[in-house]
This record gives C-alpha cells, structure tokens and sequence, in this order.
C-alpha cells in the first residue's frame, strides 16, 4: 500500500463571502463521522439492540495564524455556513474529494510564549457530505 504525506492535503472554505484556502497555513485537518444508534433494549431483553439513526460530521482545522490575518478570521467566524471541500492526497485526477456542507461551531486563537500563534476552527456538517474524485 502506498502511503503519502498530509502536506498534500488541500481544503478550502465556500461562504457567501467567497472562497478561502485553508491549506496554506494548516497543521492538521480531522474529519470525524458517525451515526447515531438508538436503542430498542426494553423489557426482559439480555442484551442491548438497537436501530441506525442519522449521520453526523464534524471538521477540524488548527492553522498557523499569520499576522493581519483578519480575512481568514471572518471567515472562520462562528455560525457561518458554507461548503468545506476536502482533498487528503491533493488535485490529483483520480484522488478524493470530500464536499462538506458545515457550520462554523468553534474558534480558538492558541499564544504560547514560545511558539508560533496559531488559530482553531470547527465545524458540524449540515447534510450529506458528497465523495468524489478530483
């Protein structure tokens, strides 16, 4: 199996307000799914079962902060809405393409005295995220 490095990841962040890289400064991406499970254990049952319920998705973006960064921070701003797309190994023909439709749940700004300034942001899906290649 050929593995590849995460510098070739490239993310970038749709709003009303335009389209904005993220890769260039990023650390670290995560994208986390899941579902719900909702239990139908009840009255004499031995075991728990359950059903499927609906999905979920959550993104994570810590990027370095570069100074009079003020128009990545609008656009991180929380309880933005837009489209997150999302590319672990690059533009590459063939490789694959996340389309997120998300809210911007969180933001952090990290000042360690001696390390660089770096910023925080997460969001929630909101929809069905699309699988596609580049």
């Amino acid at each position: 199996m050929a593995n590849h490095s995460g510098s070739a990841g490239l993310c970038t962040w749709t709003t009303s307000d335009g389209t904005t890289s993220l890769n260039t400064d990023f650390r670290n991406f995560t994208y986390n799914t899941g579902i719900e499970l909702i239990s139908t254990t009840a009255g004499a049952d031995t075991d728990a079962t359950h059903i499927v319920g609906v999905k979920s998705g959550q993104f994570a973006a810590e990027m370095a902060r570069q100074a009079a960064g003020t128009a990545l921070e609008a656009q991180l701003e929380v309880g933005k809405a837009g489209t997150l797309t999302y590319s672990p190994e690059g533009t590459a023909a063939g490789k694959r393409l996340y389309s997120i439709p998300a809210t911007v749940t969180s933001y952090s700004l990290a000042q360690p005295y001696n390390d660089i300034v770096s910023i925080s942001s997460g969001w929630e899906r909101n929809g069905a995220h699309t699988v596609g290649t580049n």
